[in-house]
């Protein structure tokens, strides 16, 4: 099931250590293995009988990796009436070195509705800019007023790409734990 993601070819003229050049494995976390090989096929004519079709075992601990990623949790803060909401992002592990961008989404969800639901028409939040990650640490989203009179939830939803491309690496869940901020009358 392993997806090949790239080939280097270089060019031997006698026996001698090789070291790749680095190459991008993109997103993805998991293992990323290297297997060496000689192809016959590959060799000028004049050499084509010296060598046979040769490769190093597949999967050699020496020569695999893993490959981590950052891990995100996040937590909203609380408010009140015509309150400000916002949401805090807590980043660790391993950051690529362009770093990742954070946009929240705030989805009201009025008293009285027992399931949240994110969709277009209950969008009332989405960050102006993209909060750059380039550290660990925590993050917090830009202030959210919430709509005048309005009494339920915000359900926020996180969402983390590669900054510069469009390779998304978390998107939150709708309705998770810790995810909402409430609008509610004081008591």
């Amino acid at each position: 099931a392993a997806v090949h993601i790239g080939t280097v070819s270089t060019i031997l003229g006698s026996p001698t250590a090789v070291m790749s050049p680095p190459f991008s494995v993109g997103c993805d976390t998991g293992f990323m293995t290297v297997q060496w090989s000689i192809r016959k096929a590959d060799q000028p004519a004049q050499y084509q009988g010296l060598v046979s079709d040769w490769s190093d075992g597949y999967g050699v601990p020496a020569e695999t990796v893993q490959i981590l990623g950052p891990t995100i949790t996040t937590t909203a803060l609380p408010t009140g009436p015509g309150g400000i909401v916002q949401d805090v992002a807590t980043v660790t592990g391993p950051i690529a070195s362009a770093g990742m961008d954070v946009v929240w989404n705030g989805y009201l969800r009025p008293t009285g509705s027992a399931v949240a639901v994110c969709t277009p028409a209950t969008l009332a939040y989405t960050s102006a800019t993209p909060t750059l990650v380039m550290t660990p640490g925590k993050y917090t989203s830009e202030e959210f007023d919430t709509p005048a009179g309005f009494l339920g939830s915000i359900d926020w939803i996180e969402t983390v790409t590669l900054h510069g491309a469009p390779d998304v690496l978390h998107v939150g869940d709708c309705g998770a734990a810790g995810e909402t901020s409430v609008s509610a009358l004081p008591t």
